[in-house]
């Protein structure tokens, strides 16, 4: 009598848990906005939020860049395809660190749900997020096999990355009351300074950052 064979479970498809993982993802952000409609941070809470909010920017862009600035050296010949996946790999926790920071202090900065502008940037987060699993799907899948390149879903994740993340936070740097710092640290710098080249100098410096601020805040 002939053996019957073990039936085998079917095997899920390779973006099955990436998609997944974006519809958890896009119900956290849901969650995220109805927070934000329902809480009411004060000053002191809304410029921390802000600081945090940045910080998380430099990080998660700027590990998304790194492995863009590796991806042209690549172009150029520069490098190989293995060291782009080996810089992608290293830098996915940063990057979705940066992203997590950025979903979590943005509820504390007050988004105005009824302005176009804040619709399209919240869009661009959401973009962000699931670009960012298309991007570890893709990771996956060349380093299994490298030398099948998906050449136009890597132009596809490339552009839609600097897309999402200029897009979404690139009018937050000059929200921030940096100019607060600056007057703070000069008037404390002036006021233990003991040589009048010096002071002069400082004061000079002071008020240059002060009407470059003005200029910034005055330009939107």
């Amino acid at each position: 009598m002939p053996h019957a064979r073990p039936v085998e479970a079917p095997r899920l498809p390779s973006w099955a848990p990436y998609v997944a993982t974006g519809l958890v993802l896009t119900s956290l952000g849901a969650g995220a906005l109805w927070t934000a409609c329902h809480i009411a941070p004060d000053a002191v809470l809304h410029n921390a939020a802000l600081f945090a909010h940045l910080t998380c920017l430099v990080v998660g862009f700027g590990a998304v860049l790194t492995v863009d600035w590796v991806a042209l050296l690549w172009l150029a010949r520069r490098c190989e395809l293995r060291d782009v996946l080996r810089q992608a790999g290293h830098v996915h926790v940063p990057i979705w660190t940066g992203y997590a920071g950025l979903v979590v202090s943005g509820v504390m900065l007050e988004p105005d749900l009824s302005s176009p502008i804040t619709r399209v940037k919240l869009a661009m987060v959401l973009l962000i997020g699931w670009n960012g699993l298309l991007a570890m799907w893709l990771h996956a899948r060349l380093t299994e096999d490298p030398y099948r390149f998906h050449l136009g879903v890597s132009t596809l994740t490339a552009s839609l990355s600097q897309i999402g993340w200029w897009g979404g936070d690139a009018d937050r740097v000059r929200q921030f009351p940096l100019m607060h710092f600056v007057q703070l640290a000069a008037g404390q710098a002036v006021a233990t300074c003991r040589c009048p080249a010096r002071l002069l100098d400082m004061q000079v410096i002071a008020c240059l950052w002060c009407c470059h601020g003005h200029c910034l805040s005055g330009s939107g």
